[in-house]
C-alpha cells in the first residue's frame, strides 16, 4: 500500500471514529433523559473502517428513540460549528435529504488525544438544533470550498453562530451583544450583528456558566434543550409508520419493530416484505421478523446470502449480528466459512459473533479456520471474537497449535494470550508437547508481564528453555512496540 493510500484510509477511520464517538455520546445523553435510543443508520456507532464493500449512500439519522419516535443525527466537529456537508449535484446527498422538519441535529466539540485516528474525546456539552429551524434560516449560509476528492466532493454549508473563546458565566445581554465574566477575570464580549444586515439570536440567559469552545452562545436557529422522553410512540404506530411516503420514516419503522418485540406486528412486517420496493426497508424488515422469532424473516435473509450482491450479504451479516437466536449464529458462522466471499462480508460477520457467549463447536472451529486467512480484518475479527468465549475456548485453541500455517498459529497464539490467567495452565501443559512448544512460547512471551510468580516458577521447574524463550520474547516485544510508537 502507498503512503498516500494510507493517508487517505487514516483520515477517514478519523472521520468514522469522530462520528461514532459523537453518535454514541448523544445516545448515552438522552438515554439518560429517559429515551430508549437505537442505532438507526447501520454502522453509526461503529469505529470500524468498511470500505471495500460499496454501499448505498443513503440518508438516514443516526439515532431513533423507540419510545417517543425523536430521530437524531449526530455532527462530530473539532471546531464547534453549525455545518453540514452538502451536495449539490447528487440526489439524496443534499445536507437534509431524508430528514423531516421535527429531527434533531446535535452537534458537539471533539478534542484531539493523541497520534492515532481513534485518540479523540467528546465534549461534555452537546448542542440540539431543529432541522426545520435550519431550514428556515438557510437562506442565511454560506458555503465554504469543496472537499477533497477522497471525502466525497461536497460543500459545507455553515449557518452564523457563535461560541465563547473562554470559560465563564454570562453576566448581561442586550440587544447587540452578550458580556461573559471569563475564569481569568476579564470580561468578553461577543457581538450579534451579522456583517452586512441581521441579528444573531443569544442562546443563553444571564447567569449560565458556558465552556469555551464547546457551546453555542448565539445563532441564527435557536437551541433545543432536551428534557424527559415524553413517550407517545409504540409498536402500532411504527406499524403504522410501514405504510408511510419517505423512505426514512419506513426504514425507522422497520428497524424499530424489532427493537421493541411486540409480536403482534409480525403481520405488518410480513406484508411490507411482499409490498415494499426499497430493498433497504425489505432487508430491516426481514430482520425484525427473525428477531422476533418469525421465519419468514430468515428465509428472507437465507436468500439474500445464497443470491444477493455483495452489499445485501455485508448487510444481512450486520443485521444477524444483532439477532441472539441459534439460527443467527449458524448463519454468521456459514458467512464466515465462506472463502467465496468478499474478505469484508466475512469480517463482518466474525465481528458479529464477538458479543455472544457459548458458541457451539462448529461455530469456533469456524472462527479458528478463519485465522488462516490473509486478509487482516478476518483474522481479527475471528480472534477478538474467539477472545470473548474465554477459558471455554483454550482447550479447543490449544488442540489447533500449530495452525494450518504460520499466520493462523500466530493468531490462535494472541487470542490465548488475550485471555491471560484462564489460560495459563493449559499452556504450561501443552508446552511440553513437542509440535507446540514453540508456538507457547511465543504466547507465554505475549503474556509474560501478567504470569502470577507461582506459574513462572511452576514454568521454569518444567521447561527452563521454554521459560527463558518467553522472557526473551517479551522483552523483545517490548522493544519492537517502543520503535514502532516513536
Amino acid at each position: 500500500m502507498s503512503r498516500l493510500a494510507y493517508k487517505t484510509d487514516a483520515s477517514f477511520l478519523e472521520k468514522i471514529a469522530l462520528g461514532a464517538m459523537a453518535a454514541r455520546k448523544t445516545l448515552d445523553f438522552l438515554n439518560s433523559k429517559g429515551h430508549r435510543m437505537i442505532e438507526l443508520e447501520r454502522l453509526s456507532l461503529s469505529d470500524d473502517l468498511w470500505k471495500d464493500v460499496k454501499l448505498k449512500r443513503r440518508r438516514v439519522p443516526d439515532l431513533l428513540c423507540i419510545k417517543c419516535g425523536l430521530r437524531v443525527e449526530s455532527r462530530a466537529k473539532s471546531k464547534l460549528e453549525i455545518t453540514v456537508s452538502h451536495s449539490q449535484d447528487v440526489k439524496d446527498r443534499e445536507w437534509d435529504a431524508g430528514l423531516l422538519d421535527e429531527d434533531w441535529m446535535a452537534f458537539l466539540l471533539c478534542t484531539k488525544t493523541g497520534k492515532g485516528p481513534r485518540d479523540w474525546a467528546p465534549s461534555e456539552c452537546i448542542n440540539f438544533v431543529k432541522i426545520g429551524s435550519m431550514r428556515i434560516a438557510e437562506s442565511t449560509t454560506k458555503l465554504k470550498q469543496r472537499k477533497g476528492a477522497e471525502e466525497g466532493s461536497e460543500v459545507q454549508k455553515t449557518w452564523p453562530f457563535r461560541v465563547p473563546h473562554k470559560s465563564g458565566i454570562i453576566t448581561a445581554i442586550d440587544g447587540n451583544t452578550v458580556k461573559l465574566a471569563a475564569v481569568d477575570g476579564k470580561i468578553s464580549t461577543i457581538r450579534l450583528a451579522l456583517k452586512g444586515a441581521g441579528r444573531l439570536v443569544p442562546q443563553v440567559k444571564v447567569g449560565d456558566a458556558v465552556r469555551a469552545e464547546e457551546q453555542f452562545v448565539a445563532a441564527v436557529v435557536p437551541l433545543v434543550t432536551p428534557v424527559t422522553c415524553p413517550g407517545g410512540k409504540n409498536a402500532a404506530g411504527f406499524a403504522k409508520d410501514l405504510m408511510a411516503k419517505e423512505f426514512t420514516v419506513r426504514f425507522a419503522a422497520a428497524k424499530a419493530l424489532g427493537e421493541i418485540g411486540d409480536t403482534t406486528t409480525c403481520e405488518a412486517l410480513k406484508k411490507t416484505l411482499g409490498a415494499e420496493k426499497d430493498d433497504l426497508v425489505i432487508m430491516e424488515a426481514a430482520g425484525s421478523l427473525a428477531k422476533l422469532g418469525s421465519n419468514d424473516g430468515f428465509e428472507h435473509l437465507k436468500k439474500v446470502i445464497s443470491g444477493g450482491d455483495s452489499e445485501q450479504k455485508f448487510r444481512t451479516a450486520v443485521i444477524l449480528s444483532e439477532i441472539s437466536s441459534e439460527q443467527a449464529e449458524d448463519m454468521l458462522a456459514t458467512l464466515v466459512s465462506d472463502t467465496g466471499l468478499h474478505p469484508e462480508i466475512r469480517a463482518v460477520a466474525a465481528k458479529g459473533l464477538q458479543l455472544r457467549t457459548g458458541l457451539k463447536g462448529q461455530t469456533l472451529r469456524a472462527l479458528i479456520e478463519a485465522t488462516t486467512s490473509d486478509d487482516f480484518k478476518i483474522r481479527l475479527h475471528a480472534a477478538r471474537s474467539l477472545v470473548a468465549q474465554q477459558e471455554t475456548v483454550v482447550g479447543l485453541l490449544l488442540q489447533s497449535l500449530p495452525g494450518r500455517n504460520d499466520l493462523s498459529s500466530a493468531t490462535i497464539c494472541w487470542c490465548l494470550a488475550r485471555i491471560g490467567q484462564p489460560a495459563i495452565a493449559d499452556i504450561l501443559d501443552a508446552s511440553l508437547k513437542d509440535d507446540k512448544r514453540e508456538w507457547c512460547a511465543l504466547t507465554l512471551g505475549l503474556m509474560y508481564s501478567h504470569i502470577p510468580q507461582e506459574s513462572l516458577a511452576e514454568l521454569k521447574r518444567r521447561s527452563p528453555e521454554i521459560g527463558f524463550a518467553a522472557r526473551v520474547l517479551s522483552r523483545i516485544q517490548g522493544w519492537i512496540y517502543e520503535l514502532d510508537s516513536a
